[in-house]
């Protein structure tokens, strides 16, 4: 990952992956990703967002968040991908194919939705809550 040893986020390139409420919702009001996304940008992190609900031709729903079309062209040189909203679709994305988009391999899954071993095979890097990166013996 770029940015300063000193954990610094200027310019760390980080995909989104889900921004609405809550899975099968278009919904954004009171969102927590859009406030995890403000608190990412406050930090310099760059943003690319993807939600299925969303369309990449609207209006981002926070300034400076660019939205992709899918979850492939969000990852796209990424540093780090982060699971916001529990979309059922992110279990069982092409790990392979998010593995030759990322420039990182490092997954932070905030909904616990992403299956650890799929994503070990492919090379990645899983945090999540409850549980160490190596397992999830705290869930």
């Amino acid at each position: 990952m770029t940015g300063s040893p000193c954990g610094s986020l200027h310019g760390v390139r980080i995909a989104l992956l889900g921004l609405t409420f809550k899975s099968g919702t278009s919904d954004l009001r009171d969102s927590p990703a859009l406030a995890v996304a403000s608190e990412l940008k406050k930090a310099g992190a760059v943003l690319c967002g993807y939600d299925p609900a969303l369309s990449p031709g609207a209006e981002s729903p926070l300034c400076g968040l660019d939205l992709a079309e899918d979850p492939y062209r969000a990852a796209q040189g990424a540093d780090a991908l982060v699971v916001l909203t529990e979309w059922p679709q992110f279990a069982t994305l092409d790990w392979s194919r998010l593995g030759d988009a990322v420039r990182c391999r490092t997954i932070v899954d905030t909904r616990n939705v992403v299956d650890e071993k799929s994503v070990a095979v492919q090379g990645f890097t899983l945090h999540g809550n409850g549980f160490e990166a190596s397992g999830r013996e705290g869930r």
